[in-house]
């Protein structure tokens, strides 16, 4: 999610005039965040590979990569096997970067969202066990940064699809495979993790968006109301942050009624 600054200092390490090949590197990295910027998700995924093409280990680039192609996968959502096969491209990507500098945190935080995107739709066993190494990846994270917000997120997503789950299959993942990813969720965790990501970064929709759909499952209609009322307002930053907030917007007239009824109930009208 931290992009800005690094777009600054690769800007100026062009302008003050950096050797020529390097300088195209740069640029390409550069207008790979210009796009990405203007929510042009495509187009900056291409000139990040393009990079990644021409220096297969720059680190800036293969984790910029693999951002790019996750957050396509979220908005792919008709051709399913194009969105897996994105989760699996920023996978790869986020490998890549970790392999080459694992003392960034860049690398291990799309790792551990790519690990996460795919654990959603996968099958059981195969989900049971992305979901413990997004755990165990995700808390290593915060081990690195306790303000890393985006590590705060996976973790509050993970407890909340977990506990979704029908009791059998958490039971099956918690007693019968040994995943502590799964032994150690409930809806207190989600709560927590999911509120302190927004706390930590309120301008990112993403969190604001999982934060409301918590609420809204919980029964919490009100507050989860006034979350996607919030989050509608925000600037978009990311390419999917469009579709997180047209869906908002039925969220909210499908609440707006839902309290509205309960107010009447509670009124005795």
């Amino acid at each position: 999610m931290r992009t800005r600054g690094g777009t600054i200092c690769l800007a100026a390490a062009v302008l003050l005039g950096t050797p020529t090949g390097l300088t195209g590197q740069l640029a390409s990295i550069v207008e790979g965040d210009r796009l990405y910027e203007q929510l042009r998700g495509e187009e900056s995924l291409r000139a990040y590979e393009g990079v990644v093409a021409r220096e297969p280990e720059n680190f800036e680039a293969l984790w910029r990569a693999a951002r790019g192609a996750l957050v396509l996968g979220e908005v792919e959502k008709q051709d399913l096997v194009a969105r897996d096969a994105l989760y699996r491209k920023a996978r790869e990507y986020a490998v890549r970067a970790i392999a080459v500098d694992s003392l960034r945190i860049d690398g291990h935080y799309w790792l551990v969202s790519a690990k996460g995107r795919e654990a959603l739709h996968a099958s059981f066993s195969t989900a049971a066990r992305l979901a413990g190494e997004v755990y165990d990846e995700a808390h290593g994270v915060l081990a690195r940064d306790s303000l890393y917000a985006g590590a705060h997120y996976v973790l509050g997503a993970l407890n909340y699809e977990v506990m979704k789950l029908p009791l059998i299959q958490r039971w099956l993942g918690r007693k019968v495979l040994g995943n502590r990813g799964l032994r150690d969720t409930s809806w207190e965790n989600a709560r927590k993790y999911l509120e302190r990501a927004v706390e930590l970064d309120p301008g990112m929709i993403l969190f604001r968006y999982d934060l409301a759909r918590f609420y809204e499952t919980r029964g919490e209609h009100e507050v989860a109301r006034a979350e996607f009322e919030r989050l509608v307002l925000l600037e978009r930053k990311h390419p999917m942050d469009q579709r997180l907030q047209a869906t908002a917007e039925e969220r909210i007239e499908v609440l707006s009624a839902l309290v509205e009824r309960a107010d009447t109930v509670d009124g005795g009208g």
